[in-house]
């Protein structure tokens, strides 16, 4: 049977062929590179320090257009009001073999995942901005323009419903938990991937966020703190961090969203952690790891 959530995958472009084209375009490279989905190359542009992202699959690029269009977004929204944090500026945009691709400013320096301590009251303030967003102005890419059929938390339901299905320890009760919530579910702005690993402390002592491919405005509430606190925890192994972070992203909101803020953090935190399930299903000791997490969250400890 197809599976509805697999694991994206990537197809290797040929570096050499590539770096023609971008000289051909004006850009130059100085560093090429793929680790994954997509091809990397730093340099310049027009004179100005540069990356350039470059889809490696067409069903990649729409990941990719939706990137650049989280760029425009943030930059226009900034001009209405200061933010915390800022994205990339977008130089120029185009397309690679039927492949998307754009040439961003480049930000310099260390992610936040390689610092000795993390910006918490800065990071808590950039996801509840992100949350508080107002709906664009700017017409979206055909990706996020399309009506939503399925109800987000049908959605959530569904994914982790499929890759439980792969993981051989329990998951019943994890499923139940977003079951039960799953029509009182509320939508609201994400960056997608919102981890420190996205993340430059900048000069001026802003940071610098990337990686906007996962941006969606009606995605779930509460995506980007979920996101962090998981990915902080679990690859960080920053429990004391993970759980400041969560702390301090609560007391931001208003009075009545702080009392329900683990109910509705709740079956969003359980979609993603079956995802960690999910990518951990054949390790064993990574699974038992996660299952003291998972003992927590289902006696309600994570908060």
């Amino acid at each position: 049977m197809k599976k509805k959530w697999p694991k994206p995958r990537a197809r290797k472009l040929n570096q050499q062929k590539v770096s023609v084209f971008l000289n051909k375009i004006g850009f130059e490279p100085e560093k090429i590179s793929q680790e994954w989905r997509h091809l990397i190359a730093f340099g310049k542009y027009k004179n100005k320090p540069s990356v350039l992202k470059l889809a490696s699959t067409k069903k990649t690029s729409r990941h990719t257009r939706n990137e650049h269009y989280w760029n425009d977004v943030i930059k226009e929204y900034s001009q209405e009001r200061e933010l915390s944090f800022i994205v990339p500026e977008n130089y120029s945009s185009g397309e690679y073999e039927g492949l998307f691709y754009f040439i961003c400013e480049r930000f310099f320096g260390k992610t936040l995942d390689k610092q000795k301590s993390y910006p918490l009251k800065k990071i808590a303030k950039m996801a509840f901005e992100i949350i508080m967003m107002p709906k664009p102005s700017i017409a979206p890419p055909n990706s996020q323009a399309r009506k939503r059929k399925v109800p987000i938390g049908d959605k959530l339901l569904e994914s982790a419903t499929e890759w439980a299905s792969q993981v051989p320890r329990p998951t019943d009760k994890y499923l139940k938990i977003i079951s039960d919530a799953r029509h009182n579910l509320k939508t609201a702005p994400a960056h997608g991937d919102f981890t420190v690993r996205a993340m430059f402390l900048l000069k001026d002592k802003k940071i610098g966020l990337i990686d906007g491919e996962h941006y969606g405005f009606n995605g779930p509430k509460y995506y980007d703190p979920a996101w962090f606190y998981l990915r902080m925890r679990l690859e960080q192994n920053e429990l004391e961090s993970a759980n400041k972070f969560l702390y301090e992203f609560k007391i931001l909101l208003p009075k009545p969203a702080q009392e329900i803020f683990w109910q509705e953090l709740e079956p969003v935190l359980t979609q993603r952690f079956i995802g960690h399930l999910w990518g951990a299903k054949n390790n064993n000791e990574e699974l038992n790891k996660l299952e003291i997490m998972g003992k927590e969250m289902l006696e309600n400890k994570i908060i």
